[in-house]
């Protein structure tokens, strides 16, 4: 496994990372790396939903356990909500600079399941890329 150094991101959010991959692989976390988010879908959907189910990309999940000091929470909170959004839009964004893009934007492919958003963590994490391709063809 390649260091958060290396990975260019904090030790905190590759420690964040493992736990997200670990979550996915127990089918404890829904995936939905399909909807763009927003914070105006994010509100609509934390009043008709709990955490453990509610469907969220690999950097929101990311985004809810670091605010929650790597706790899944009981309920996701609209500052869970909006800690996501300015995680993944703001802070990452869709310019391809950022060592977590192309994890978070390579694909919008609503039909990634649990496991293989783990495999391209884990991917992410043994070589610096998702590698969706490889991981959405099944290999």
């Amino acid at each position: 496994m390649l260091s958060a150094e290396t990975l260019g991101i904090s030790p905190y959010r590759h420690t964040i990372l493992q736990q997200v991959a670990d979550l996915l692989e127990r089918e404890q976390l829904k995936l939905d790396m399909g909807t763009s988010c927003s914070l105006e879908s994010a509100e609509e959907e934390v009043e008709q939903v709990e955490a453990c189910g509610t469907h969220a990309c690999i950097g929101g999940w990311m985004a809810i356990l670091e605010r929650n000091g790597g706790k899944l929470p009981r309920y996701i909170t609209r500052e869970d909500e909006q800690t996501a959004y300015q995680v993944v839009l703001r802070e990452v964004g869709d310019n391809g600079l950022h060592p977590l893009h192309d994890l978070f934007y390579d694909t919008l492919n609503s039909g990634v399941t649990p496991a293989q958003g783990a495999q391209a963590i884990r991917n992410f994490l043994h070589t610096g890329n998702p590698d969706w391709d490889s991981v959405l063809a099944g290999h």
